[in-house]
């Protein structure tokens, strides 16, 4: 489905891409979840940029460390965020990085080629003159320029 991500030192020179197939749904459904937060969206773009611990994350997004750590753990579980501890001043911190540049969905092919083609189907039979059609009972409708008929 998708590459393994890169290691936190590493530099990639073209952009990395996740691909998200229709097939494995939990994958898919994480992922959507995962994009569906403006502050993650932030945190995601704020790590491209660089690498930041919680506490650099927090400031930069003007959010609570609580919030951002939150958000970290939702994108974490998703897959697009890598998180590692390392040493710091006080104890260790924790250093987080973007996994991927692109996500790239690819949604079932069938059924989207079975849509478009009720669509021609349908687009068709109501672009097709009225003329020549049957009405219920079998007759033929009255011509568009005659007067109706009274019973």
């Amino acid at each position: 489905m998708a590459q393994d991500p890169p290691t936190p030192n590493a530099h990639p020179a073209a952009p990395l891409a996740l691909v998200v197939d229709a097939a494995d749904v939990s994958r898919a459904v994480a992922v959507a979840k995962a994009l569906a937060s403006e502050p993650r969206w932030r945190l995601l773009r704020t790590l491209g940029e660089q690498l930041c611990n919680v506490g650099e994350l927090a400031e930069a997004l003007a959010m609570p460390p609580s919030t951002v750590a939150m958000h970290l753990a939702v994108l974490e579980q998703a897959g697009l965020v890598r998180t590692e501890y390392v040493p710091g001043r006080r104890g260790r911190q924790r250093v987080c990085q973007r996994v991927y540049d692109q996500v790239r969905w690819d949604l079932p092919r069938v059924r989207a080629r079975a849509a478009r083609a009720r669509t021609r189907r349908a687009h068709h039979r109501r672009d097709q003159p009225a003329r020549g059609r049957l009405r219920r009972g079998g007759r033929q409708p009255p011509p568009a320029d005659s007067p109706a008929r009274t019973p």
